[in-house]
């Protein structure tokens, strides 16, 4: 009975023993598997918001992969998608920055991705525009001043064409008064004469 009992309290343990190993690992490819599932279920969530236009959230979405799994599996789409998210939330010089500053980060940290090329095009046609919009900012600048100087000769030119006017009516009123004067002149020496 004694056999028994160390025997049966061995078994049980080596069962007890193996039971909790395959626990633990199982546990641990449970959590493997759970840690990439999610970060694909993210990823997936981040593409089905992109399509559906809802863009905001495509961003906040890739934020949060970025954040929580820098240079996981899916960093560089998270920073791919980021990029194009801020792309297409509109047309704006902070946007368009803030696009180029994702897709240089997936050129610069993920030197292996397949979405190097596109990244590569992205920034090259981000920074012209943005080259472009500083341009478009300066002739802007340059033609609101030109409108300032133009718009200042033309209230000189009214005030000048508004005294021109006045001295009109007073040349006027002068030539009145003179012939007044030659008129009442002439009488007065026709009244003088027998």
């Amino acid at each position: 009975m004694l056999i028994m009992r160390g025997f049966l309290k061995k078994t049980i343990s080596f069962f007890i023993s193996g039971f909790l190993l395959a626990a633990l690992c199982a546990g641990c490819s449970l959590i493997t598997s759970t840690f990439r599932g999610s970060d694909r279920e993210t990823f997936e969530q981040i593409e089905r918001s992109y399509q559906l236009g809802q863009y905001q959230r495509s961003l906040d979405q890739c934020a949060a992969l970025i954040a929580q799994h820098p240079g996981g599996a899916f960093y560089d789409r998270g920073l791919f998608y980021a990029g194009l998210s801020l792309v297409q939330l509109g047309p704006s010089a902070e946007n368009y920055s803030r696009a180029l500053q994702y897709f240089r980060k997936l050129i610069q940290e993920c030197p292996q991705s397949a979405l190097m090329p596109e990244s590569t095009a992205w920034v090259n046609l981000l920074y012209r525009s943005l080259q472009a919009e500083k341009e478009l900012q300066a002739q802007q600048t340059r033609i609101s001043q030109c409108r300032s100087a133009s718009d200042e000769k033309d209230r000189r030119i009214a005030r000048l064409a508004a005294d021109n006017e006045r001295l009109k009516k007073e040349l006027e009123l002068f030539k009145k008064a003179d012939l007044q004067f030659q008129q009442q002149k002439k009488d007065m020496h026709n009244a003088g004469k027998p």
